[in-house]
């Protein structure tokens, strides 16, 4: 049963490390797309229009200074290029684990740390986001951002449990 829960903790952490190559492949090609985006919610663009007499109250939280906007942008790409690449090796260390070729409590731990990374990202973007106000008028990227967190902490439990 041993054998078998490595290869499903490595398949389970493959699944994240999917996700994320794949959402960050999409920020190297199309770095408008998420740019932009950083920077209506930095800006409190939305919340200015639909909400101005709230907006008045956080208004001093806006950042329109488009260099800030693009750093914040590459470090959040610089965040999940790594965190997709530890992903995928610590995936790689429990199927070796899995063939006796690693010891699992180093692959265990790579995963833990990785999925915490994984975690670290989203939770990052919950509390940023909260700080910009973006519930306001960004709850699709908000539920999101959770969904995220918790699929990233649900597999660190079965990494961390089983």
């Amino acid at each position: 049963m041993e054998v078998v829960m490595l290869v499903v903790q490595a398949v389970a952490l493959a699944c994240v490390a999917v996700w994320m190559t794949v959402a960050v492949r999409d920020n190297w090609q199309h770095p408008d797309l998420n740019l932009d985006a950083i920077a209506m919610v930095m800006r409190l663009d939305l919340m200015e229009r639909d909400w101005p007499e709230d907006y008045v109250q956080v208004a001093h939280r806006r950042v329109t200074e488009p260099r800030i906007h693009k750093l914040a942008f590459r470090a959040v790409v610089t965040a999940e290029t790594l965190a997709a690449a530890a992903l995928w090796i610590s995936a790689l260390l429990l199927l070796l684990s899995a063939g006796g070729a690693v010891a699992a409590e180093i692959a265990k731990a790579a995963a833990a740390l990785s999925l915490v990374w994984f975690v670290a990202i989203w939770a990052g973007f919950i509390a940023g986001g909260n700080y910009f106000c973006y519930w306001y008028c960004h709850h699709s990227s908000q539920t999101t951002h959770y969904f995220l967190l918790l699929w990233g902490l649900l597999t660190l439990i079965l990494v961390a449990v089983a």
